[in-house]
This record gives structure tokens, sequence and C-alpha cells, in this order.
């Protein structure tokens, strides 16, 4: 996927956001979304790479088993695009809780093309249909597997 014409579908279906998480271990489209052209700050969560030193916005997060480095109520922005990490199927409960907790009432979930982690927000928060609609006309995203949920 083309993370600057990523960029710009993100900042143009989630104008209100302050605060962006991303989920996955690719750093490239959180430094995207830094450049001056883009101005999206963003803080990173990854559950695979153990190994790799955290740095202030770049945290292993261990989904399902502890609570992410982030308070709750903070998030306006949760970006997970081809992220399927090896976390045990019982944790898919407790993930979308974490998720749900960390997001401001009214805060979004972007995920495309998840992986099972994912298949239980759907219980937790409510899916914004309009803008999943928004983002399925952008030719980029047309064919792929996306949902946008709400925190309401």
């Amino acid at each position: 996927m083309n993370n600057n014409f990523l960029s710009h579908i993100i900042r143009d279906l989630f104008p209100k956001r302050a605060f962006t998480v991303i989920y996955g271990a690719d750093q490239d489209l959180k430094l995207t979304l830094l450049d001056p052209i883009h101005s999206v700050g963003a803080f990173q969560l990854h559950t695979e790479k153990k190994d790799v030193e955290d740095v202030f916005d770049y945290r292993f997060w261990d989904a399902g088993l502890n609570n992410p480095f982030i308070s709750d109520g903070c998030a306006d922005l949760f970006i997970s695009i081809n992220y399927n990490p090896k976390l045990k199927p019982e944790y898919t409960s407790n993930i979308a809780i974490q998720i749900k907790q960390m997001l401001k009432q009214g805060g979004k979930a972007l995920v495309i093309n998840p992986g099972y982690w994912a298949r239980n927000l759907k219980n937790v928060m409510t899916i914004d249909g309009i803008t999943t609609k928004e983002a399925r006309r952008y030719s980029m995203l047309k064919d792929q597997d996306i949902l946008v949920y709400e925190n309401i």
C-alpha cells in the first residue's frame, strides 16, 4: 500500500484527530504521517517484535494480556493495516476492550485487512457504516477488507 496516498485518505476521512495510535510492527506509515506534508503525529504499538528496543513512540504491547501504554480515553484514532500478530484466540475479547478503552468517546478505529485479533471489535464498538463506505470509495481501498468502528 502506498503510505503517502494512505496518509491523505486518513486526513480526509478523520479530520478531527489529535492523538493517533497505529497498531503494527512496520513504522513506515507512522513516518509518512509525521512528514510535514501530513503533520499527523502517531504513537505506535506492536506485538511481535519483543526484541526491538522500545522508544517513546514505538512500544511493545502484550495485547490481550497487559494494558497498552496509553491512558484510557485519550486516542482519537486507532489504525491497523495488514497486521496479523500471532496471538492466542482467547485474547481477542480483551484486545477489543483494551482498544475501546484507549479511544475517546466518539473515537474511531480504522482496521484494514486485520487478523483474527480484531474479530471481537464488533462486540464492543459500533461499525461506522458511513465512514466505512467513504473509505471503500478510494480506489486503493475498494478491494480491501476494511471496517471503521466508533467508540460510542
